[in-house]
């Protein structure tokens, strides 16, 4: 799987935007501000999938 750093143009208009974003990645976002207080994981039981906030 390929990686794609998120560009400038992108992260200049989310900052600008009042939308809330679900960007899904394993590697850090340094181009755009993230709350340390939202992050989650993706958890699994069995069949099913779930956010899980990370302490």
């Amino acid at each position: 799987m390929m990686s794609v750093p998120i560009s400038k143009e992108f992260a200049a208009f989310v900052k600008e935007s009042t939308n809330y974003y679900v960007i899904i990645t394993r590697q850090p976002i340094y181009t755009l501000p993230y709350s340390m207080m939202e992050i989650y994981g993706i958890r699994s039981s069995g069949k099913f999938h779930y956010p899980e906030k990370i302490p």
